[in-house]
């Protein structure tokens, strides 16, 4: 959870700047969540004000980060334990660096109430439900303006994306690359489907015009682009135990995946977001690895090999190591840049799962 304020003139300049007298970062209340393994789990830069209260924080590296007038205000800390958590930590507004611990129950403050306010409850007839709630990097967004979400998208054989805004109607206008679209026309807010034609990597950009609820007049033009990664991956599950973690040591992986596997299966993609659960029935929900291999054929040039995994994962690239990060950690997006000759290669990817959430997904685009 980041919370901030910078010197951003453009956003100032705007009516939403205008109406909110320097958009600052004050006051805020961060009460009763629980932060599970990640390295920096609140960052306050430029913050004044923020009560930071009642939050576990279990496995983080560090808790709270305070930078520039956060670290400035800083006075006093309160620490206490909670029945049955650990590092569970009360900051009120002004804190020290130096905090020790304390068997100090801090009280709750009364939240700012009054005229100017802005009501946290939406309209009667605004759009309700988990697939309305879209966040960009303005915050939620409020349906007020047309836009497409996500704008940009890569990997897969099949993505999507929302096309957003007040009251209308769009329509493709115009599909670059190997791709289908569907819908091409409808009425907002519309899912639609993009996917690949053949197998490989599909650069693609796709332009849509919005028009109003009589489809008289063109509102907007906007253009979803990005590059999708159609092949056949053949994936292999292989089960493990604690005595034989594969970060200890390259003999401990070699055993794992020399074992027969648990469960195999051939997808288009490797997009797979686990969560809390198992690839299958037949894979355990913690301490399994998996190996997924492929064959692509590439133009010459560099390209960005792009994973996001939970836990480790290692790309290897005609049996070259092309990116790792053979750890325990949250869902963490790791890059590498490559420079391949034209032809076909071979891709392997290997990834554990240690315990909780799992997720394993790669792409690679020019």
């Amino acid at each position: 959870m980041h919370l901030w304020w910078d010197n951003d003139e453009d956003l100032l300049a705007t009516p939403f700047g205008e109406a909110h007298k320097g958009c600052p970062s004050k006051d805020n209340r961060v009460i009763g969540n629980s932060f599970y393994r990640v390295q920096r789990a609140i960052r306050l830069a430029e913050d004044v004000g923020t009560l930071v209260c009642d939050n576990a924080f279990v496995a983080c590296d560090k808790p709270v980060e305070l930078v520039g007038r956060s670290q400035e205000d800083a006075e006093a800390a309160v620490w206490m334990d909670a029945p049955g958590l650990k590092e569970v930590v009360i900051l009120r507004p002004g804190m020290d660096a130096a905090w020790q611990p304390r068997d100090v129950l801090a009280e709750f403050p009364k939240l700012m109430t009054g005229s100017g306010t802005q009501s946290a409850f939406l309209p009667k007839d605004a759009l309700r439900g988990r697939e309305y709630i879209f966040i960009d990097e303005w915050g939620p967004y409020d349906f007020s303006d047309y836009c497409v979400f996500p704008a940009v998208l890569r990997g897969g054989a099949v993505r999507y994306f929302n096309v957003l805004g007040p009251a209308g109607r769009f329509h493709i206008t115009k599909t670059t690359g190997p791709v289908t679209v569907e819908p091409t026309a409808g009425a907002l807010p519309c899912k639609v489907r993009v996917a690949a034609t053949g197998e490989g990597v599909q650069p693609f950009k796709i332009e849509l015009t919005i028009a109003d609820k009589e489809h008289k007049t063109a509102v907007k033009d906007l253009a979803v682009e990005g590059t999708l990664l159609s092949a056949q991956w053949n994936v292999s599950f292989y089960s493990w135990t604690a005595d034989k973690d594969p970060r200890e040591s390259e003999e401990n992986w070699s055993a794992i995946v020399q074992q027969q596997p648990v469960e195999t299966m051939t997808v288009q993609s490797l997009d797979f977001t686990w969560a809390g659960g198992a690839p299958s029935e037949k894979v355990p929900r913690d301490h399994f690895a998996t190996v997924a291999t492929t064959r692509l054929s590439l133009p010459a040039g560099k390209w960005r090999v792009r994973t996001v995994s939970d836990d480790g994962v290692r790309v290897f690239i005609d049996a070259k190591q092309a990116l790792a990060n053979w750890t325990w950690h949250a869902p963490t997006v790791d890059e590498a840049l490559v420079d391949l000759p034209a032809g076909a290669h071979d891709i392997r990817v290997e990834h554990f799962e240690i315990d909780g959430y799992a997720q394993l997904q790669f792409g690679i685009e020019p």
